[in-house]
């Protein structure tokens, strides 16, 4: 598994930025709610009205998304 320290800082929330800009609505939303106003997940199931099980099948799946990212990019940076 390649380590993430030969990212710079900079350079890892330039791909943060740029990836999630390219995500659904839905998901930014998510990400939003969870992580900046620091919404429980069933709170967010209620303002969007959708179930709390697939506000956290978007919330798992898009963390993964970003993680893949950025792990890739390491890997790359590694080769």
């Amino acid at each position: 598994m390649p380590s993430l320290g030969v990212l710079e800082r900079k350079e890892v929330l330039q791909v943060f930025a740029q990836r999630i800009a390219q995500l659904p609505l839905a998901s930014k939303k998510v990400l939003a709610m969870y992580y900046y106003e620091n919404m429980p997940i069933s709170e967010i199931a209620d303002c969007l009205n959708l179930p709390a099980c697939r506000v956290d099948e978007v919330l798992t799946q898009t963390v993964g998304l970003l993680r893949n990212d950025l792990l890739n990019r390491a890997r790359a940076l590694n080769e």
